[in-house]
């Protein structure tokens, strides 16, 4: 458990990965600011974790969406970057405004509310920057524009952990391989996750718990050594692309 009830702000936290670590922070101690463009859903959430959970629903790209948020962030100690944006396409499918799009949430979101987050951690004296990659950077079929992005969040976070570790600001990523959560509904073919759970050692895909525990260790103010790393989350899943 964490000493005070620090600050916490968690992206596309309504649902899935984004909900469950949500409910691992508030667990570990931390107060949560949780972001998510369905209100709804975020009030159903925020009801069922607490009075240590607090909403402002939105779109990550919005300007004015980030000011609203960081209006309310003070204090804040953790910063989990998980909003994504996530469909299949093939190369021959793909156009420059799917890349256009999908960096938009996947990269530059993240990036512009680091540039928030970074003067309120200074002032406090340090803080903790995860980002939600996905396995995906390391290639994969009919995902091109989804694996660029969160291969360019990597590279960001070994980037942005260089510069800010002397701040007391570790900055580390995660990357998921399958999860359970709402995005498998985007696959067309029944035949896909059966057919991915056969390639993980442990025989089944994650759930969001998995990853949370990982944030939880990369949050913690006990984590002081952690910085620039990408855990990969997946089961012992074989191949980089398969």
């Amino acid at each position: 458990m964490t000493d005070t009830k620090q600050l916490a702000i968690v992206t596309g936290a309504a649902g899935g990965m984004g909900k469950g670590i949500t409910r691992r922070l508030v667990d570990d101690g931390f107060r949560v600011l949780m972001s998510d463009m369905r209100h709804e859903a975020l009030a159903e959430a925020a009801r069922e974790f607490g009075d240590n959970v607090d909403f402002v629903a939105g779109d990550v790209t919005d300007p004015a969406h980030r000011a609203a948020l960081f209006d309310r962030a003070e204090g804040l100690f953790v910063l989990v970057n998980n909003a994504g944006a996530f469909w299949p396409g093939s190369f021959d499918d793909l156009s420059g405004d799917d890349f256009r799009k999908i960096m938009e949430v996947n990269l530059i979101a993240p990036f512009e509310f680091a540039k928030l987050a970074v003067p309120i951690m200074r002032k406090g004296g340090g803080g903790r920057i995860v980002n939600i990659a996905s396995r995906a950077y390391l290639g994969a079929a009919r995902l091109g524009h989804y694996a660029a992005s969160k291969g360019a969040l990597v590279s960001l976070t070994v980037s942005m952990s260089m510069e800010l570790g002397g701040d007391g600001i570790l900055v580390n990523a995660i990357a998921p391989g399958v999860i359970n959560t709402p995005a498998l509904d985007l696959w067309d073919d029944p035949n896909v996750i059966p057919t991915l759970a056969k390639q993980i050692a442990v025989g089944h895909i994650g759930e969001p718990a998995d990853v949370a525990h990982m944030v939880s260790t990369m949050a913690s103010p006990r984590n002081t050594f952690l910085n620039g790393q990408t855990v990969i989350v997946d089961g012992g899943r074989a191949g980089a692309s398969k």
